[in-house]
């Protein structure tokens, strides 16, 4: 099976097809060609000049960026992926291709919820806004991308979380006991661990502090012990003294009030040690909620 060099007349990647067929499909982009022509189109775009060679690749690097874009945009994961992966052989520095293959790849496995690669998710967004901080693009350029991390970041996070309440949903159906399925709210750590690297990276720039600021104060009240609201609810204090947190425990709160209501009645009632026990019950109820 005789294989010569062609070049693809849709998006100029160069292929090695098979000459006794008629025609084949681009590896790069999946548009179908004619053998006889991408073969001619490769022969009168290259010639064995080194520096020629080069220009080429080039193009087809430039080729690959615009058909990863494209299927980002059209929500192809798994194709774009694809094209971000090569990207990084010809690009192992990419940083946009670096981000964006693990986002498509977590993206493509939604439907496995629950996802059990965010903490690795995590660690490439985090480095991936690290590593901006440190490139010689201009400055502009660094804002615009790392905010292109922080929207896709919560694209990821609102999408996972479409996803839980579905499902928990659907099993409180079969079972009036079920838990939730993520207890540990792992899935607002994607948005909130960027933040917190923002605010590592750049805590008094203020294009960057109103972003990170902004996360901490969006879903600060969506995760779901009162240690962890509190410890981002501290954090934005440090900017914003007189915040206070949206989050109010109502179903705590209600049962501390009932508790102190209760144990009042048993004061009444001459009963000090159920009196007190309810008391202190709601007490402690009211004021520190729940963990």
């Amino acid at each position: 099976m005789p294989f010569v060099a062609a070049k693809c007349p849709q998006c100029g990647a160069q292929l090695k097809v098979n000459d006794e067929k008629d025609a084949a499909i681009c590896e790069f982009c999946g548009t179908p060609f004619i053998v006889e022509k991408a073969i001619h189109n490769y022969t009168i775009n290259n010639n064995y000049n080194g520096a020629t060679i080069i220009q080429s690749e080039m193009a087809d690097l430039t080729n690959l960026k615009k058909l990863a874009s494209q299927a980002l945009h059209d929500i192809n994961f798994v194709q774009a992926k694809d094209y971000y992966d090569k990207i990084l052989l010809q690009e192992p520095d990419n940083i946009e291709a670096y981000f964006y293959s693990k986002y498509c790849d977590i993206r493509s496995h939604v439907s496995e919820y629950p996802i059990h690669d965010i903490a690795s998710f995590n660690t490439v967004s985090n480095n991936s806004i690290s590593r901006l901080k440190n490139s010689d693009i201009d400055e502009s350029q660094r804002y615009k991308s790392i905010k292109e991390i922080v929207e896709y970041c919560e694209r990821l996070t609102e999408e996972l979380d479409r996803k839980r309440v579905e499902l928990e949903r659907a099993e409180l159906k079969k079972n009036k006991e079920a838990e939730s399925l993520d207890p540990q709210g792992s899935i607002y750590t994607i948005v909130l661990s960027v933040a917190d690297t923002l605010y590592e990276n750049y805590p008094n720039d203020t294009p960057y502090k109103t972003i990170f600021i902004g996360l901490w104060k969006k879903y600060e009240g969506q995760l779901p012990t009162y240690y962890l609201r509190q410890a981002y609810t501290k954090k934005v204090k440090i900017y914003e003294p007189n915040y206070t947190s949206s989050y109010t425990d109502y179903k705590s709160g209600c049962i501390g009030v009932a508790s102190i209501i209760v144990g009042i009645i048993f004061f009444l009632l001459d009963n000090c040690l159920l009196g007190g026990l309810s008391f202190l019950i709601g007490i402690l109820l009211f004021i520190c909620k729940r963990y």
